[in-house]
């Protein structure tokens, strides 16, 4: 790949290409579930009057999209993220979500096209869904390690002599440490706050 010049512009651009797919996925999962309710949805990639062609479609198209954005802006900004392993991160966080929906994909494309190997324990209308179930579990075992050595908790260790801490941020050794590594109910509360979504929304849209 050649090198990428970084500009206020190619940021811009990386983080529509990236947003597009956090407003993409819940949309297509509400669409999902609405088909699905009328039965509707299907479940054969070679049936275009169905819903699971149109949804896979535009699904893998806004995955894909994002999927690009990313690589781009790691290659464009890796110097400056030395020391940090960047990609070792990026690849185990991403690999639950890229990873484990095209690996659905092909799966579905095999059962659709008969290539599928027969199993005992499914039907061949459940071929699919099990056999794409089962690979997560044994994948996510190889992921969890990988989240281990790449997000050691060395990186997010909070010092024990704290200097200040309050409600929203602790400075222990010098270090400001964000709410969500003080405690689980702090983490859990973090997580569920969605004002970086929509902040993102709003510069996005005012173009900043």
């Amino acid at each position: 790949m050649e090198p990428v010049k970084v500009t206020p512009r190619f940021i811009q651009v990386c983080r529509r290409c990236v947003f597009q797919f956090m407003i993409c996925k819940p949309l297509v999962s509400v669409i999902i579930l609405i088909l699905t309710l009328q039965n509707r949805m299907g479940d054969s990639l070679l049936d275009i009057t169905r819903g699971y062609f149109w949804t896979s479609l535009v699904y893998n198209i806004s995955i894909t999209i994002a999927l690009t954005a990313l690589v781009y802006f790691y290659t464009g900004l890796k110097d400056f993220m030395e020391g940090k392993q960047p990609l070792a991160k990026f690849l185990c966080i991403k690999a639950v979500i890229f990873l484990s929906y095209w690996q659905g994909l092909v799966i579905a494309i095999l059962a659709a096209a008969s290539i599928l190997p027969k199993f005992d324990y499914w039907s061949d209308a459940e071929a699919p869904n099990g056999l794409q179930d089962l690979l997560i579990c044994i994948e996510a075992l190889f992921i969890a390690f990988g989240h281990k050595f790449c997000f050691g908790s060395e990186e997010y260790a909070a010092d024990n002599d704290a200097d200040q801490i309050d409600e929203n941020t602790a400075i222990r050794g010098g270090r400001y440490i964000p709410p969500a590594r003080l405690s689980i109910w702090a983490n859990l509360k973090y997580t569920l706050r969605h004002e970086d979504l929509w902040t993102d929304f709003r510069d996005i849209v005012r173009n900043r």
